[in-house]
């Protein structure tokens, strides 16, 4: 029952952002765009092609690639590409702290930008020329963050669909959580605070050593203070991509790392919200053996909950991927949610005691 009414206010705050009309501001701010990277010579020439056909008033546009001690050609590529005036690089002075990863050099970027509208992308992704300006549009005077769609670009198989949707499942989730004013999760790949908001909350404070989570994080710090508006963009028009795992075991490791920051959360409601999920997961394996070693009246409480995860679930992916992805993905949604359920179980719990690969590096959680 709990399961089935968090998703089901999933479903209403969708429903509630494709009702509403986007006001979107007529004078955009100045931004700066922050891209951290390491190790990305298959990428960074694709991501400064990417941002050299961005639409958006020159004069208000900073873009700073972050480069985090790449020991591959990701530099010299970099240097060999044409780009605009408005892009420049700078690179970390220390390599002290693996696990802060993405962070330390997003917290780098800040200290170095002059805009107070910071935007954070990674260099696997790409977008339309049009993005930013659709991202932004979102900004208001109360606004301090907004949150973009992410989508992933995959090949035409089982695992790269599967991976699709359930990461069209993560943004979905996103989305409808900010709307009904209740933000957990969002992608880093594609979001947009104040700087001074993020000052204010005290950046990414005592998470900085985290291997995750400098969206997560920073999204709870500014909900928690209760005077700013948070938003999602949702439009298919402010849609990142970026590339999808190419193995299970890649898919697994990273979500095992973004499992990781789970129970780090500061709210309480939210850690045993993640717990009733899990439980409700790993309740579904064991009520089906329970079934098969005889006890029919449990085989009642296991119809009963696989419906009522398939009905919730599958009314928030029809509606989300006809507003934003691609619908035709739902033909995959029956297979999905049967390999799911071993991903959401095993996943977290190698998330609290593995570790983790992420660009040549080994870190702990």
């Amino acid at each position: 029952f709990l399961y089935s009414l968090f998703i089901f206010s999933i479903y209403f705050g969708l429903k509630k952002l494709s009702d509403s009309k986007i006001k979107s501001s007529d004078k955009l701010p100045s931004v700066t765009l922050l891209i951290p990277f390491r190790n990305e010579e298959e990428n960074i020439k694709k991501s400064i092609e990417a941002v050299n056909q961005i639409e958006y008033e020159i004069d208000k546009l900073e873009v700073i690639y972050i480069n985090d001690s790449s020991n591959d050609s990701s530099i010299q590529i970099f240097d060999q590409t044409e780009k605009r005036d408005f892009i420049k690089l700078i690179h970390l002075q220390t390599d002290n702290q693996k696990s802060a990863g993405k962070k330390r050099g997003i917290l780098f970027g800040i200290e170095n930008s002059k805009n107070d509208i910071i935007v954070t992308t990674d260099a696997d992704c790409f977008f339309e020329k049009d993005w930013l300006k659709n991202l932004i549009s979102n900004f208001d005077e109360k606004t301090a963050l907004v949150a973009g769609p992410v989508d992933l670009i995959v090949k035409p198989n089982f695992i790269g669909s599967f991976q699709r949707l359930e990461f069209a499942g993560l943004n979905l989730s996103a989305a409808g959580l900010i709307a009904i004013n209740k933000p957990i999760i969002c992608s880093g790949a594609n979001l947009a605070y104040r700087k001074k908001v993020f000052i204010e909350v005290g950046g990414f404070g005592d998470t900085i050593n985290y291997s995750s989570g400098d969206d997560d994080f920073l999204l709870q710090k500014i909900a928690s203070l209760g005077k700013w508006n948070i938003k999602f963009a949702y439009s298919k028009s402010a849609k990142v991509f970026t590339n999808g795992k190419e193995n299970l075991s890649g898919f697994v490791n990273q979500r095992a790392r973004w499992a990781s920051k789970g129970f780090r959360y500061e709210s309480i409601s939210t850690v045993l919200l993640l717990i009733i999920i899990f439980l409700f997961y790993i309740m579904i394996p064991i009520q089906l053996i329970l079934f098969f070693l005889g006890n029919s009246i449990i085989g009642i409480s296991l119809i009963a909950a696989v419906f009522a995860k398939l009905l919730s679930e599958f009314l928030v992916m029809q509606k989300g991927l006809n507003d934003l992805y691609d619908k035709s993905l739902l033909r995959y949604f029956l297979t999905a949610e049967i390999f799911q359920i071993p991903y959401i179980i095993i996943s977290p719990i190698i998330g609290v005691f593995g570790k983790f690969n992420w660009k040549g590096r080994n870190l702990n959680k």
